[in-house]
This record gives C-alpha cells, structure tokens and sequence, in this order.
C-alpha cells in the first residue's frame, strides 16, 4: 500500500507540472514563467516517477530509497521557491500596473488583489511533501521528520521567529479604539481627524473608523493613520516623506529588518515602486514608495480584517448605489 501511495503522489507531482503554481485575480504563474532552477522540476517531477515505478517491481535496488527521498526533498525546496516566486512576480506586476494607472490620472485603477498560492503549487507540496513521507516512514524517521520541520521553516519564513510587531504596544487584530486613544495620549500625541473610510465620492463605510494622529514620537514620521474595523484595531499606517534618492525607504527597510529579520519581498526603489514586506501568523508588515512619489508607507495590518473591511466596502457601496438610483430624478 505504501508503494502504490508513493507512486500516486509522484503522479501528483508531475500534474502540478500543467498547473499555476500563484496567482491573484485572473493573473497567474506556472513554472514556465519562472526559469532559473524553478526548470529542475520538469526533471524532477518524471525522475520521481520513474523511481516510484522501479520500487515497486525493483524495491531491493541499492541507494533506491534515498534517490526518492533526495527527489522529494529537492522537489519540495523547490516548488516553495517558485510558489514564492511566482507571489513576488505577480505583486510586482499589480503594483506596476497600479502604478500606471495613477501615473495616466485614471480614477478607477484596478484595487489590488493579494497574490495566493494556486492548484500547481498546492498538488506539489502535497505530492512531493507525500512521496517524501511515504518514502522514508521507516528506515529513515529521522530524515522525514528533519526534512518537515526544513520545509516548514521556510515555509514560515524568519518573520515568524521574530516577536510580532506591536506599535506602541498595539495589537492589531485584538486592541480596540479605546486602547488606541490611550495610547496616543500617553506618548503625546494628538487626535487631528477621525472619521469613517471614505469608499468614493460622498459614500463611507460606516463599519470601518480612522483616526488621524500627528506628534507620535517617531523620528521625522509626518503623521499616522489608525483605523479599526468594527472598533477592533485593523491598521495602523505611518507616513514619511521621500527624498529624490529614496534614503527614507533604505533606511525604515534597515530598521525593521534589524528588529524582524530579513523581508520576504524586497523590490528597490530603482525604475519600480519599492517595496520590503514581512508576513506574521496574524499581521503583515509593508514598507512601500512609489518610484515618481513623495511619500513613504508602512503600514501595519491584519489581514483578515482587511479583507472583510473590503468586503464591506463594496456592500455599502452597492447599497448606497442602488438608493441613489432609485431616488435620483432626471436620469
């Protein structure tokens, strides 16, 4: 049973080979796209096929089981790598094509959607996470369990070994207004303006509140954005200046990658935005500058509460759309 297991994840694998590997919205990336080493999974994914085949005539064939085991693990590192990748890829694109879109004065530019992981990639982490598994559960336990807890730290990243960021000892995702309120009076800081998110035009969503903070104790920060959704603390934005040379942006990506460990995504600010994220089990971290712009990010948020407060968006957008329609007279 355990051979014919093998043999059907290495078949996984191989499938994966058809698939996207990421995507975000109607774009996506297969392995094609990608070039470099991500190529070695057009060899590795038939090389493990062919050894699941021989180990189940030929199961007694020296130094079998570890050419499938080195085949899964190498697969494995692999696939992340592209997976990873293809997210970056596919982030630069959204973000240049945004880009564009201000740059030409288009209103109604394209919201950015996040890049995820697609069918290809999913199907070969599991049939290569699989093939390994089944390949080393007896003789080589050790291997197997080493070789998981690899993955999974890559997986992770070293942003999850770092202790997760807390502005001013701020949760987000869990601290409310009234925390936020406290806090900024206690570092001496000042309320400028609040107010709900503003959608388009003269429609807000009610469900989601901002406050405009000045005076927070942050070297040369020009001012801050905290906003919750449905009182729970969703976003904290912190804004900078920006320099011709784009100091301001080496110098934050310096910081918080002194405090958190090096970002997953790093794009300088040379003929592209710049951009350095760090991802967390609950909070994603973003420092961002448009190549042509005068102003800095980062931006602190949780992202599940962005997505609903998204989500929100357009329902009350839709809602307020279909009054105004109803009741406009004249057209």
């Amino acid at each position: 049973m355990k051979k014919f297991l093998g043999l059907g994840f290495s078949i996984a694998s191989l499938l994966a080979l058809f698939l996207p590997v990421a995507s975000a919205g109607i774009y996506f990336i297969n392995i094609g796209h990608l070039g470099g080493i991500i190529y070695l999974l057009y060899i590795l994914a038939p090389a493990a096929l062919v050894l699941s085949v021989i180990s189940l005539y030929k199961p007694d064939i020296r130094y079998l089981k570890i050419w499938l085991i080195l085949a899964a693990m190498l697969g494995l590192l692999i696939t992340i790598l592209a997976v990873v990748g293809g997210k970056e890829q596919l982030n630069y694109m959204s973000q240049t094509m945004n880009g564009m879109s201000s740059f030409f004065g288009e209103q109604n530019a394209a919201k950015q959607v996040e890049p995820g992981i697609n069918s290809g990639g999913i199907l070969a982490i599991v049939g290569y996470l699989g093939l390994l598994i089944t390949s080393a559960i007896r003789k080589f336990n050790a291997i197997s369990v080493l070789g998981i807890l690899l993955i999974g730290s890559l997986t992770i990243g070293t942003e999850a070994i770092a202790e997760e960021p807390r502005p001013f000892g701020l949760i987000i995702g869990k601290s409310n207004i009234q925390d936020a309120r406290a806090t900024i009076q206690k570092e001496g800081a000042s309320i400028n303006a609040e107010g709900n998110r503003i959608i388009e035009g003269d429609i807000s969503n009610p469900a989601v509140q901002g406050l405009e903070v000045i005076g927070l104790p942050i070297p040369e920060l020009k001012k801050a954005f905290f906003w919750f959704y449905k009182g729970t603390l969703m976003e904290v934005v912190y804004m900078f200046s920006a320099s011709m040379d784009k100091s301001e942006f080496y110098q934050l990506t310096d910081q918080l990658s002194e405090k958190y460990g090096k970002p997953g995504t790093y794009r300088k600010p040379n003929l592209a935005d710049g951009l350095a994220t760090w991802k967390f089990k609950d909070l994603e971290v973003k420092i961002s500058v448009l190549w042509v712009g005068t102003a800095t990010t980062i931006i602190y948020e949780n992202p599940q509460l962005r997505t609903k407060a998204n989500a929100e968006d357009k329902k009350v957008y839709e809602q307020q759309v279909k009054t105004k329609a109803r009741n406009q007279k004249g057209l």
